[in-house]
């Protein structure tokens, strides 16, 4: 009995030449997966050709201009200052914030036109929620006034309205 390699489809717990069903994962022979197994000359020349594209292209490119100063976003850092100074108010020493300036459409009815205005400025989500609306506000609040400038993101801004507690 001859001991040593076998057909690559054959186990070594079989020893007789038939072939085993499921040969080892090592004797396999490479399955149809999608990958490249070698590079051809064909490919070779068309990443060459890209290359090419790519520096044709970026050599018609025109320079960037120089980068100008960006203005203070003056806008977004009041709204920031009117919307934060009462949130900061409303967890610290004085929770009953919510309750007196939220946007409650009976008592709105009845007379409290304010509420409209003060219901901007108080956060009903909760510390988690008034932070990621700070966070938003500020974001968004700087790409606004960049792209629109702060007069026009002021009005967009007040005219907002809460439509989640329309009643």
């Amino acid at each position: 009995m001859r001991v040593g390699r076998l057909h690559p489809y054959v186990s070594h717990h079989n020893r007789r030449n038939v072939p085993n069903p499921t040969p080892a994962p090592w004797n396999r022979p490479p399955a149809a997966t999608g990958k490249i197994t070698e590079v051809t000359t064909g490919l070779l020349a068309a990443l060459y050709a890209v290359v090419l594209a790519t520096a044709f292209a970026a050599s018609r490119v025109r320079p960037l201009a120089a980068p100008t100063r960006a203005k203070w976003p003056w806008a977004t850092t009041i709204a920031l200052i009117i919307v934060g100074i009462p949130t900061l108010a409303q967890f610290t020493v004085a929770p009953m914030l919510l309750e007196n300036l939220e946007r409650n459409w009976t008592v709105i009815a009845r007379g409290q036109i304010w509420r409209l205005l003060t219901s901007l400025v108080v956060q009903d989500g909760g510390l988690v929620g008034a932070i990621f609306n700070l966070v938003a506000l500020a974001v968004i609040g700087v790409a606004a006034e960049q792209v629109w400038g702060a007069k026009r993101w002021t009005v967009i801004a007040a005219m907002q309205r809460d439509k989640s507690k329309s009643a």
